[in-house]
């Protein structure tokens, strides 16, 4: 696995788990620890809880790092808007990752 950001939309596999997830959002803190993606169980979504909207029902969401993926299902979007945000994400991502 390369060490470039992956795009929002990207569909994965992640080790020790045979479900797909859908990359979300990147740097995640989780109780104080930096996590790399928020993911969602793929083709399923977000999933909100009917009594609270924001309360995600937790067995269907992951925060993942880099190293935690096994392949890459579908590359989501990449256009010169997700290249210049990766360029100054992968640049920076040492440093914020480090700072957790």
């Amino acid at each position: 696995m390369n060490n470039n950001l992956l795009p929002i939309g990207t569909v994965i596999k992640v080790y020790n788990n045979d479900k797909k997830y859908v990359i979300l959002g990147t740097f995640c803190k989780i109780d104080n620890k930096m996590f790399t993606y928020y993911c969602c169980m793929y083709p399923y979504g977000l999933i909100l809880d009917d009594s609270q909207i924001n309360n995600i029902i937790k067995e269907y969401d992951i925060y993942i790092n880099q190293e935690d993926i096994e392949g890459i299902v579908f590359l989501g979007n990449v256009n010169n808007e997700v290249n210049l945000w990766q360029i100054i994400m992968n640049k920076d991502m040492n440093k914020n990752m480090s700072n957790y």
